[in-house]
């Protein structure tokens, strides 16, 4: 499945997963939103203060008549389609939707994978 959005120009979704306030990663993120909202129409998705659920679960999915489980690219596509995907995330693809430049922060130790 291919979507395509028209993006707004000028606009930035900074995408932040951090829990800790005040942390490095923190200042990271006033700086860089605070530079880009010069020139720029910034808006932050704090995925921790949000309580989001980046985990995909049975409500991400289509529930199809009769054949169950089905195949997971296939039942997200549907519920996409459909609208049937939780609002939390109806606004998050939204937000991606419109944006013309996507900054995606998590907090990184060296070279190991992300981590908190």
């Amino acid at each position: 499945m291919t979507i395509f959005h028209e993006p707004i120009p000028g606009t930035v979704l900074w995408l932040y997963a951090h829990p800790r306030r005040g942390s490095f990663n923190d200042r990271l993120l006033r700086a860089g939103t605070e530079a880009l909202s010069q020139t720029r129409e910034v808006q932050v998705s704090d995925l921790y203060a949000q309580g989001f659920d980046p985990a995909l679960g049975e409500a991400d999915l289509a529930r199809p008549e009769g054949d169950w489980p089905g195949n997971i690219v296939d039942l997200s596509t549907a519920a996409y389609e459909q609208g049937a995907l939780p609002a939390d995330v109806r606004v998050e693809q939204d937000k991606l939707a419109r944006a013309e430049l996507l900054v995606i922060q998590f907090p990184c130790g060296g070279t190991a994978c992300p981590r908190c």
